[in-house]
């Protein structure tokens, strides 16, 4: 069994408290996320998701050997069950990613619990809860909060089963072994951070290889027994999720899915930390400025990034553990290594014969996998600073310099937050204007969409699919039907998509619908919302307007 730390064992009703703030934590997350929702976003494949959980709420979901989207089950059959309880909408599309958001700031207060202190792991839930990598993406249908939910619990099961020689806890932490790719492909790194941790683990002697420890295998197998019996029975071939993933990557090249591989070596660096802390500083040094106004309005300038002062205090909270040589930080310090490392230099694919390694595509939104051992570091690197400086004056010095920090990311992080949604929500709203303009149309009539803009399908609640039609393989607006509308876009040249009907070329097309934005909406917030504009259009009769 494990020793805890005096600070660690509580009474009954501080136990209580501690409880009810982390309550109070969840339900002020998920109103502020449910008053944020707007529906599917661009910063991924939301409408692939709600396309394949509506099918799969019609009860004809099949995977295929061609698309890697069909695999990720854990992130398509919640949303479905959130569809046929409460009908298609944008709140019912994002309901898994914010029910996923509150199991993962539990899931931190818990390890953080788990690993140093009550302290620790309610701090680290409070951060995770205003942490804008994760706020930005909760509101919407996401599977990276499924990712972090499904990761976490991995190795929590793993530290309860280690420290209270559990085989449920072994067992469980094999089933979510096997659910976390399932999640996204992102979500298998987990299986490398867990396989060093154990390895490590077993070499330090702090693990045994018994009947107890065997339940991890159990659980794997039985896992993936279900998942085989899953997969043969809905695309007959049990292997289709590893086959398909791998016959997918192996031929992507320097693309995946279409997107060119980013393989810049700084992206990480550059996303984690969006502010120049030191060159600012540097410049006010040499320059002579003393105005901390002055300082701080070119630290925090209106760089709408995803990430805040995190890392920042990531990086100075490890720093401070490393001197101290937390052993408590072991496990966090690892998690985050490992994670980053893959995300960093691993591969999505290789193979020894003949050698190929492609190496994995970067996105801001996989560090979502870092999101737990992130603030269990920040947090555990507060606690320890204010345990350290017990003599009253240092002791309220402490306090004082981390209440700041804390404030510092809670509010910065917020305040991203704020502006990320208000984006999505003016990305999304000439979609959502049109698509109430089709729900008042007669179910006949059809309706034209580039692929870029199939949220427009989540805002009519996939009613009547057959009336819709993507034309992106048509070459221009002569291949389009008379007496349809067509959803195009305001700007040909935004987003890189296929956009080749042209009215132009058919001046009998009518513009029926073209939304604009209300006059409060910031220039920055517009910038960001041009690319996915659109406009509406009646084709009326070519013959009729020819004779």
């Amino acid at each position: 069994m494990r020793k805890r730390g005096r600070s660690a064992r509580t009474g009954a009703p501080r136990h209580r408290l501690f409880l009810f703030a982390l309550g109070l934590i969840v339900a002020c997350a998920v109103v502020y996320e449910i008053a944020m929702v707007e529906g599917p976003a661009y910063f991924g494949d939301d409408s692939v998701y709600t396309y394949y959980a509506n099918v799969a709420a019609n009860g004809s979901f099949h995977e295929y050997a061609t698309d890697i989207f069909s695999f990720r089950l854990l992130s398509i059959f919640p949303i479905a069950v959130f569809f046929k309880l409460f009908g298609i909408s944008a709140l019912s599309s994002a309901a898994w990613a914010i029910t996923a958001f509150a199991g993962a700031i539990v899931i931190t207060f818990c390890i953080g619990r788990e690993l140093y202190n009550d302290y620790a792991g309610l701090l680290a839930a409070l951060l995770m809860g205003f942490f804008p990598l994760m706020t930005v993406l909760a509101g919407t249908p996401s599977p990276n909060m499924v990712e972090a939910l499904v990761t976490g619990l991995v190795m929590l099961s793993v530290i309860r089963a280690q420290r209270s020689r559990s085989w449920l806890w072994y067992f469980l932490c094999g089933i979510f072994v096997v659910a976390a790719p399932l999640t996204t492909p992102a979500g298998a790194i987990i299986i490398v951070v867990l396989a060093v941790y154990l390895a490590a683990e077993l070499v330090m002697g702090r693990i045994r290889l018994d009947r107890t420890s065997a339940y991890l295998i159990y659980g794997l197998l039985a896992a993936g027994a279900c998942l085989m019996a899953f997969n043969y029975g809905n695309a007959g071939r049990p292997f289709i999720t590893i086959t398909g993933t791998a016959a997918i990557y192996s031929t992507a090249g320097t693309a995946v899915e279409g997107i060119l591989i980013n393989t810049n070596p700084y992206f990480y660096f550059n996303t984690m930390f969006p502010y120049r802390i030191i060159s600012v500083l540097g410049n006010a040094a040499h320059y002579g400025i003393l105005n901390p106004l002055s300082i701080w309005s070119a630290i925090y300038s209106s760089n709408h990034n995803n990430v805040g002062f995190y890392f920042y205090a990531f990086v100075l909270s490890s720093l401070y553990l490393l001197a101290r040589k937390e052993k408590r930080a072991y496990v966090p310090f690892v998690w985050f290594g490992v994670a980053f490392l893959y995300l960093e230099f691993g591969p999505i694919y290789f193979r020894l014969f003949p050698f190929e390694y492609i190496v994995t595509h970067r996105l801001w939104r996989y560090l979502t996998i870092v999101s737990v051992p992130t603030v269990l570091l920040i947090s555990m690197g507060i606690v320890r600073f204010v345990h350290d400086n017990r003599r009253k004056a240092r002791r309220y010095a402490a306090l004082s310099a981390s209440a700041a920090i804390v404030c510092l990311l809670v509010l910065s992080g917020l305040q991203i937050s704020l502006y990320w949604h208000s984006v999505v929500k003016y990305q999304t709203y000439d979609q959502r204007s049109i698509a109430n303009y089709i729900t008042t149309l007669p179910d006949s009539t059809g309706i034209y969409y580039e692929s870029g803009f199939a949220d427009v399908l989540v805002y009519t609640g996939y009613d009547n699919m057959s009336r819709f039609h993507a034309y992106d393989s048509i070459r221009d607006c002569r291949g389009i039907p008379s007496n349809v509308y067509v959803i195009i876009p305001k700007y040909y040249s935004a987003f890189n998509l296929n956009y080749t009907p042209d009215p132009v070329q058919c001046p009998y097309w009518n513009l029926v619908l073209y939304p604009s934005y209300p006059d409060s909406v910031t220039s920055a917030v517009q910038a960001a919302g041009m690319p996915f504009q659109a406009k509406l259009y009646y084709t009326g009769n070519a013959t009729a307007a020819a004779g």
